[in-house]
């Protein structure tokens, strides 16, 4: 009998264990994903694909928090919006703050085709969001498309990609045509954002 209830207790333990290794779907540990993901993220460093003068300066640059005056103020969120008494399915969204290039044409009736030195560029800080889920192995974020991208490619159009980096860093890849003292160019931007806080 002993022998038995031994064999019992193992088989038991053996069973609990092999419960607690089972693999979850990583969308659904809600708690565990708004711990290691929700918050605000400043950036950290900007590069582009190219060297640009976007500034005007008469210098190019790869660096984008030069080139691009309001950048270093702007910044991402990931929002992990948990069940509650307002929700009742947990939510995901990707708030992205980016300088939106305006062209003042002084009475010019469409934009240039090369650069014009009477032309002057300012940038506003546009927020745009999108809602996503997490791929499996918790690398990407994979955001949702919406129609709003057809409204006004240069604010709606999401990011290429958006990669984990882990230590509390996102990487966020998108491709942008700015103005600049060599005309228009379009180029790749690579982001790199570092969470600073979870209020949101």
């Amino acid at each position: 009998m002993k022998i038995k209830s031994l064999l019992e207790l193992l088989c038991l333990f053996c069973l609990g264990a092999c419960q607690q290794t089972e693999e979850v779907n990583p969308n659904q540990n809600v708690q565990i994903l708004y711990e290691q993901f929700h918050g605000k993220y400043k950036i950290v460093h900007s590069t582009s694909s190219l060297a640009l003068d976007v500034n005007l300066d008469g210098k190019a640059s790869t660096d984008m928090l030069e080139e691009l005056p309001d950048l270093p103020n702007t910044l991402i969120e990931v929002r992990i919006n948990r069940r509650n008494q307002y929700n009742s399915q947990p939510s995901f969204y990707f708030v992205h703050y980016w300088p939106k290039q305006e062209l003042d044409l002084h009475g010019f009736q469409v934009e240039p085709t090369n650069y014009d030195p009477n032309i002057t560029a300012q940038f506003s800080t546009k927020v745009v969001s999108w809602g996503f889920a997490f791929d499996p192995a918790l690398t990407h974020l994979i955001l949702e498309p919406q129609s709003t991208s057809l409204i006004d490619p240069d604010i709606f159009t999401p990011p290429q990609k958006i990669v984990i980096e882990g230590n509390e860093r996102m990487e966020v890849t998108l491709t942008k045509r700015l103005y600049t003292s060599s005309g228009w160019k379009i180029v790749e931007i690579v982001t790199v954002y570092e969470r600073y806080t979870m209020i949101t």
